[in-house]
């Protein structure tokens, strides 16, 4: 029984999510001008929604430490990081890989609107890891969503160009690239991902607050979320009636992780990887139904 109403919610996911209201473009946004499919329009269409999309480098990014028995490892930074400079287990392991890669971080830009002046609804967070950069731009008000990726004939540690600036092709991925990446199948109840790996950032205005923004909570249990972009798909969602993991956020799904955020004690931030049994009857409806989730809903 659970298994077929599990089903029929992922079956009415999606259209729960056309009935949505969709973000609408700024009225003083200028058209994009770049040929459609290409890495600049995916840029120059965001901005419509966000604002312009700004300049980043994970030499701007705060490293998250990485720490074995307390002590802290030494990091040069302005680097790139690869996967073979890692301890083979330390403190607190990157939740995706369960790895302990030295020289990853994050980089948080305000938004501005198109005349230049801050724009406070809209954030934007560039991931540096493995080498690589991919960016998030959200708008909290509307839940206008962009993700970016880097080319890969750059270093992660030089400027990429923003949505303004020239040369944009040379630095960034076309859309139809960083969709296959399948980012909101990560990234699934909203824009950004808690650990206890990434919480380790803190906001440099405000220590006490995490540098990744906390955006849903039981005060706001749905923010809006919508992902930009003809090349992605929305994030698979659903309402589980009862289930007290979604009185908070959306459904979100830990089988991509190779740490299981899931049994983790809620809500973010989170300090450690310390797992709970409380709710474990919610817990395991809302895997049931990631596993139908993964196979469609068959």
């Amino acid at each position: 029984m659970l298994r077929r109403l599990i089903g029929g919610m992922i079956a009415m996911s999606g259209a729960l999510a056309c009935a949505a209201d969709w973000p609408t473009p700024d009225p003083d946004a200028p058209v994009p001008t770049a040929k459609p499919g290409t890495a600049l329009f995916h840029a120059q269409m965001c901005a419509q929604y966000l604002g312009p999309i700004p300049r980043a480098s994970c030499s701007d990014a705060q490293v998250v430490p990485v720490s074995v028995d307390g002590v802290e490892i030494p990091w040069t930074r302005n680097r790139p990081s690869w996967p073979t400079e890692q301890p083979k287990a330390c403190d607190v392991p990157d939740a995706l890989s369960g790895t302990c890669q030295q020289g990853n971080g994050v980089a948080r830009y305000p938004g501005t609107h198109h005349d230049g002046s801050p724009r406070e609804e809209v954030i934007y967070l560039a991931f540096c890891r493995d080498g690589g950069l991919g960016l998030i731009g959200y708008n909290r008000t509307t839940g206008a969503t962009c993700f970016f990726h880097m080319s890969h004939n750059v270093a992660n540690t030089a400027t990429h160009p923003g949505s303004n600036d020239p040369g944009y092709e040379a630095y960034w991925q076309a859309p139809a690239i960083v969709a296959k990446d399948q980012c909101q199948g990560c990234h699934q109840a909203d824009p950004f991902i808690h650990s206890p790996w990434v919480d380790l950032l803190k906001d440099p205005d405000n220590p006490e607050e995490p540098l990744v923004p906390i955006i849903a909570g039981p005060a706001n249990p749905r923010p809006p979320y919508y992902v930009l972009g003809d090349e992605f798909s929305q994030p698979v969602s659903a309402e589980l009636p009862n289930n007290v993991c979604t009185t908070c956020h959306r459904p979100a799904c830990d089988n991509r992780f190779t740490m299981p955020l899931g049994d983790l004690n809620m809500p973010p931030p989170f300090k450690d990887y310390h797992h709970t049994d409380v709710w474990a009857e919610d817990r395991q409806a809302l895997r049931e139904w990631c596993d139908q989730a993964s196979d469609g809903g068959a």
